[in-house]
């Protein structure tokens, strides 16, 4: 994961921490970035996330890699349903 936000960070002339903050922004469930700065230098870098604009490829992929498989029961839920109840429900 490090080593494909680097190369990320690199295509777009910024820093790991960018990217990352910069990605978790665009997700539609988040309102907000805390930031755990300890100098100005971390400040004014983790500031600079919002001068980073991702490419969509760069959003799905680090979605991708970063996904959490389902855990119990959640994963067995598919199995237990109607393929044509949820077609007619829509």
């Amino acid at each position: 994961m490090v080593g494909r936000l680097s190369q990320i960070a690199e295509k777009h002339g910024a820093s790991i921490p960018q990217v990352a903050i910069s990605w978790i922004l665009v997700k539609p469930h988040v309102s907000a970035v805390l930031v755990g700065a300890s100098t100005i230098g971390q400040l004014r870098d983790n500031l600079g996330a919002a001068h980073v604009e991702l490419g969509k490829d760069d959003i799905v992929e680090l979605d991708n890699l970063t996904a959490v498989a389902a855990g119990y029961p959640a994963w067995m839920q598919p199995m237990g349903r109607d393929q044509k109840i949820s077609d007619g429900l829509g």
